[in-house]
């Protein structure tokens, strides 16, 4: 399945499943091989962002972060859930059976499982996962259990990081971002 079906499939599971729920409207052309695929948990619903998530649009917010990372031409980003509009609590209790957060909905499992088919037409040359809560989950995901000796994760021959939002308030700190950034582009310059 193409990644553009993909996404229709992933919006169709949340109209399906409550159809006041707003869905992710991503307005991009994702391509395989992009170089870094950013990954968050679900799009924010601000006052000040379009309906559809665009990449013109990422210079006016905090998606601009992504290019110290990497030329734009060469990210894409992704969201694991395509549930727009949600605290991070609320999306707990949608995609989780009970407290524990160690057992997915089937709505969580169905939206998780187009992400992970979109993940892997994508190709990345690396993943950095910018959220808590979603690189707890990918993580198990992944079966991710040690960073290897040059210090990160290995996916499917795929270099894993995982790190918390980039921006905001409860983002890294800058120190903690610049050494992200520099082991980033340290591999992509080294290579596996």
């Amino acid at each position: 399945m193409k990644t553009k079906d993909l996404i229709k499939e992933g919006q169709k599971i949340v109209k399906d499943f409550n159809p006041k729920l707003k869905v992710h409207n991503i307005d991009i052309d994702l391509k395989e091989n992009s170089g870094i695929l950013f990954i968050s948990l679900n799009p924010s619903d601000a006052k000040d962002k379009p309906e559809s998530w665009h990449r013109n649009y990422n210079k006016e917010s905090h998606f601009k972060m992504l290019d110290n990372f990497i030329e734009e031409s060469k990210w894409e980003h992704i969201d694991l859930f395509f549930i727009k509009n949600k605290t991070s609590a609320d999306i707990k209790k949608l995609i989780f059976e009970g407290s524990k957060e160690d057992k997915l909905t089937k709505f969580g499992r169905d939206q998780l499982d187009i992400s992970l088919h979109i993940i892997e037409e994508l190709t990345p040359k690396i993943i950095v996962v910018i959220n808590a809560l979603a690189s707890k989950i990918l993580k198990k995901e992944f079966g991710l259990e040690k960073l290897n000796e040059k210090g990160y994760y290995l996916w499917r021959n795929t270099p894993v990081f995982f790190s918390g939002m980039l921006s905001g308030g409860r983002s890294l700190d800058v120190g903690s971002r610049e050494r992200l950034i520099w082991h980033i582009k340290k591999v992509l310059d080294d290579g596996l």
